[in-house]
């Protein structure tokens, strides 16, 4: 089992570079996706110190800056616009934003058939 947060890489079609429009980027999950949600973080705040005992969850950046800190060795990835990131169930996580932030997180069980979604677990003060 991982027992931190990876950056989750996506597939580059280069055509969609090459014909001038702009690019198109895609990610192919391992896992089944049944839920998503659109978060709005504010410039200095801390969102997560808990992980989910349910179910694994992607979150891509869509504007913004932060700081992805997950595991007991409180791995870090620093995020921005585009960067996706998968965390396994089990994996305690926190979000720091450096900036205003925005996310589309994707969930691999429906929050609410959880029980419980998240247990708290403090990382980051």
């Amino acid at each position: 089992m991982n027992d931190k947060a990876i950056r989750f890489e996506p597939r580059i079609n280069l055509d969609t570079i090459s014909d001038g429009r702009g690019a198109i980027f895609n990610w192919v999950p391992e896992h089944k996706i049944v839920e998503f949600n659109f978060m709005f973080y504010n410039k200095g705040i801390k969102r997560g110190n808990h992980y989910h005992p349910h179910f694994d969850e992607y979150m891509i950046l869509t504007s913004g800056e932060g700081l992805s800190v997950s595991g007991k060795d409180k791995h870090t990835i620093y995020m921005s616009k585009g960067i996706c990131i998968y965390v396994p169930k089990g994996v305690s996580h926190v979000f720091h934003a450096i900036t205003d932030c925005s996310a589309v997180s994707f969930l691999t069980k429906l929050w609410d058939e959880s029980d419980p979604p998240i247990i708290h677990e403090e990382l980051l003060k």
